[in-house]
């Protein structure tokens, strides 16, 4: 049973770092201004691996229930607590490994935020430069004379 779970373990954390190859390689598109379709084709891949993680992750549930008879905590920490020898080795690099690989991810993806954050700023701020200012709309007394608004301009020529 503990062997299972192992390799279970081992799936889960190829899993986990082919997520991290995803992550790097959107970070790279990012940086470069590279196409929106790499990037969807990225975003594609990364839905699917963490489906993928998902139903892994579930499958890992049942067997360490299983394995702990249905007690509370299932985490990879009580698992090390109840094996022993080879295999309690095994589960504690395994949990290193995963610590490992999810400080790199998160910090990937924190990295991504930023480059995503960064990118939407930086359009706002062409079309902003793009776009005509409409006038800013305030109250005024209907007997003042009103001023001459000039005409509103579209982005795009309706002639062309």
């Amino acid at each position: 049973m503990v062997l299972r779970i192992i390799q279970t373990l081992e799936n889960l954390y190829e899993l986990h770092e082919h997520l991290y190859d995803l992550a790097v390689k959107k970070t790279e598109v990012l940086k470069n201004n590279e196409d929106v379709s790499k990037l969807k084709e990225l975003l594609k891949k990364e839905q699917l691996c963490i489906k993928m993680i998902q139903q892994k992750e579930e499958e890992r549930m049942k067997q360490v229930a299983a394995w702990l008879g249905n007690q509370e905590d299932q985490s990879l920490t009580a698992c090390i607590e109840k094996a022993s020898g080879a295999d309690k080795k095994k589960l504690e690099h395994l949990k290193d490994s995963f610590l490992e690989i999810m400080t790199k991810l998160k910090a990937a993806n924190e990295l991504n935020e930023q480059l995503t954050h960064y990118a939407l700023q930086f359009i706002n701020m062409t079309l902003d430069m793009v776009m005509p200012q409409e006038p800013a709309l305030s109250y005024q007394h209907p007997k003042q004379p009103q001023e001459q608004l000039a005409p509103r301009r579209s982005m795009f020529d309706s002639k062309a």
